[in-house]
C-alpha cells in the first residue's frame, strides 16, 4: 500500500508541474512566458491579448494568423553558447514591446531556455542583478530553473551589461547552480564554474577548456 500511494503523490506531484508549465504566465504587463503547447493554443491569444511570440525551441510552431513571430533555434544544453541569441531576442522583443504589442516567450516547457531571455530581459531594462531577476520572475513561474550552462551565461550577461555584482549575488548564482545541478544532473558545474571564473568570465572559453580536457581524458582512457 505504501508504495501504491508513492506513486499516487508522485503523478500528482507530475500534473501539478504539467499544470504549472502550460499556465501562460504574465511576468511584466507586455511580456508572457509558457510551453509550446500553450502557444499552439489560440485562446491564450484571445484570453491575453497577446499579439507577438519570440520562439526559442528546436521545433517550429504553429501560430493563429495575424500573430507576429520570431524563431530562434536554442537547444537546451550546456554547450549552447547564448550570447548571440540574446543580443537579437532582446532587440526584437525591445521592438515589439515599443510597438504597443504583448509578447509571448516559450520553447518547450517555459522553464530554461524562454526564461533564460526573460531574466535577461528583466536584468536589462530594469538594471538588476541576475539574482533580482530570477527572484522575481520565480515568483511569478515557479517552474523556471533555467540549465547550468545558462545560469553562468546569464551572470556573464549581468557582468557584460555593467550590473555592479555583490558578494550576495554571486553565492546566490552559486546555489542556484546546485538547485539547477539536480534536473541537469550530467553538467560538470563545479569544473565548468572554475573554469569560467579562471578564463575571466567567459563561458565560450571555459567550454572550449571543458571539451579539451574531456578529450584528453577519453584519450588516455
Amino acid at each position: 500500500m505504501g508504495n501504491d500511494n508513492s506513486m499516487k503523490l508522485t503523478q500528482k506531484n507530475r500534473d501539478e508541474v504539467l499544470q504549472h508549465i502550460n499556465t501562460v504566465t504574465e511576468i511584466l504587463p507586455n511580456i508572457y512566458l509558457s510551453s509550446r503547447h500553450a502557444a499552439e493554443d489560440p485562446n491564450t491569444y484571445k484570453l491575453n491579448g497577446i499579439t507577438a511570440v519570440l520562439s526559442l525551441t528546436t521545433n517550429l510552431t504553429k501560430y493563429p494568423q495575424n500573430i507576429k513571430t520570431k524563431h530562434f533555434h536554442v537547444q537546451d544544453s550546456f554547450f549552447f553558447l547564448l550570447d548571440q541569441v540574446l543580443t537579437e531576442s532582446l532587440c526584437w522583443l525591445i521592438e515589439m514591446v515599443n510597438s504597443g504589442h504583448k509578447v509571448l516567450v516559450h520553447c518547450e516547457v517555459g522553464v530554461s531556455r524562454s526564461a533564460s531571455v526573460v531574466l535577461a530581459y528583466l536584468m536589462m531594462v530594469n538594471h538588476w542583478t541576475l539574482k533580482q531577476s530570477f527572484l522575481f520572475c520565480k515568483a511569478k513561474r515557479s517552474v523556471v530553473c533555467p540549465n547550468p550552462g545558462f545560469i553562468i551565461q546569464l551572470y556573464q550577461f549581468q557582468i557584460k551589461m555593467g550590473i555592479k555584482d555583490t558578494t550576495e549575488n554571486s553565492l546566490f548564482v552559486k546555489g542556484l547552480l546546485t538547485q539547477s545541478n539536480t534536473l541537469y544532473r550530467e553538467v560538470p558545474v563545479r569544473a565548468l564554474w572554475n573554469s569560467f571564473l579562471e578564463n575571466g568570465f567567459s563561458y565560450e572559453k571555459a567550454i572550449k577548456d571543458h571539451c579539451r580536457v574531456a578529450a584528453s581524458a577519453s584519450r588516455s582512457a
